[in-house]
């Protein structure tokens, strides 16, 4: 298991305790604030490990940072039973496409392009959510009601991703092409003050072992560790099988003062795209099935600041005729757990490579999809 500690520390040794004191990893400075080593996999034990780096500094003092709580999944492939539970369904927002402040735009396509509409979710409480909205260049906040309650414009149209750190704030996320190369920007968004600035940016942008980057980038926040990890698809194996060998890179934005890029690592992370439909790759070289005949593939998760995590599924169903219908549902996990509980629900249309998916905590996650507008709803399970 590969860990990266960051530190702006004069640091002579890192290494990081489980929480026996026993030393399960001695680690490697990097560029930047960096360290880098691997936990072997004998080291790995139980239901979850209770990680501490410790740093013995230049002057001859000792540090240890905050501990952290790793779940375990015991088994390399789990096939999770599914636990059907009722859900109440809370209809947010739904309104015909508009630019006016506190609605949600769309630009149509021109020739043979693709409509540009809101593209990411982020919940900023367990009452408020905001939505990215690249054809009006703001971020647009609505409570649970479905009054807007911010309109943030950006300086960028911003078709990325949106973050919720945990502060009330949010990032933006944005990679474009200028003068034939290609950029990054990060933005921070402070919805109660209405106010946007530039946390980060590199023209040309340059990552390890890519000679170009997607602008359809997805992140992962780890809220434990302030950091955005991005994943990279790797080539498909050519049976079909996940293949730990064929994991994809994975940069991280460090959300410290200032945020930092960085470092590019070997390490596995929630992506449908390197991985069959019916499985789905968490940390680690684990794989997630999930019962069912017809088997319910994962379109996307999200996890909470416990670790619980919140997924979109789909089923595909063939009829005796051969027509062939799609059913979704909603469903919920916490790790280590042998079951799902999973709720069906109606789906919209959608967009593809967005993110659908805002948790408001343990018991309700929001929804953006699209229909002849956009819409937003709140699903909560017991």
């Amino acid at each position: 298991m590969r860990v990266v500690v960051t530190a702006d520390l004069a640091i002579d040794e890192l290494i990081v305790i489980d929480d026996a004191g026993v030393v399960v990893a001695t680690l490697m400075p990097a560029p930047e604030r960096f360290w880098i080593g691997t936990i072997p996999g004998a080291a790995v034990v139980g239901d979850a490990m209770r990680l501490t780096a410790h740093a013995r500094l230049r002057d001859g003092t000792e540090r240890d940072s905050a501990e952290v709580n790793v779940p375990i999944v015991t088994q390399n492939a789990s096939t999770l039973s599914l636990d059907s539970v009722d859900v109440v369904e809370t209809v947010v927002y739904d309104r015909p496409w508009s630019d006016a402040p506190g609605e949600l735009a769309y630009i149509p396509p021109e020739d043979e392009g693709d409509y540009i509409t809101p593209v990411a979710i982020a919940a900023i409480s367990d009452h408020e959510v905001a939505v990215l909205d690249p054809a009006a260049s703001r971020v647009t906040c609505f409570d649970l009601s479905g009054a807007a309650t911010c309109h943030v414009p950006l300086p960028v149209p911003a078709i990325g991703d949106l973050i919720s750190v945990g502060d009330g704030t949010l990032l933006v996320t944005h990679f474009g092409n200028r003068a034939g190369a290609q950029e990054a920007t990060v933005l921070r968004v402070d919805p109660r003050q209405e106010r946007v600035e530039t946390v980060y940016h590199e023209y040309p942008l340059r990552v390890e072992g890519f000679p170009g980057v997607a602008i359809n980038l997805r992140f992962s926040w780890d809220a434990a560790a302030r950091t955005a990890w991005v994943g990279r698809p790797g080539p498909a194996p050519a049976d079909g099988a996940p293949d730990a060998s064929l994991l994809p890179l994975v940069d991280a934005l460090h959300l410290d003062d200032p945020v930092t890029r960085g470092p590019t690592i070997q390490r596995s992370a929630f992506s449908q795209s390197w991985t069959p439909g019916a499985q789905w790759l968490i940390d680690g070289p684990a794989q997630l099935v999930l019962a069912g005949d017809p088997r319910w593939d994962i379109e996307e998760t999200a996890v909470t600041d416990t670790g619980l995590v919140w997924m979109l599924l789909y089923q595909l169903r063939t009829d005796d005729d051969g027509t062939s219908t799609v059913e979704s549902a909603i469903g919920r996990w916490r790790p280590g757990d042998a079951a799902i509980e999973i709720a069906s629900i109606e789906r919209g249309m959608g967009v593809g490579g967005t993110r659908f998916l805002a948790p408001l905590g343990d018991t309700s996650a929001a929804v953006l999809d699209v229909n002849i507008g956009s819409r937003i709803r709140v699903f909560t399970l017991p």
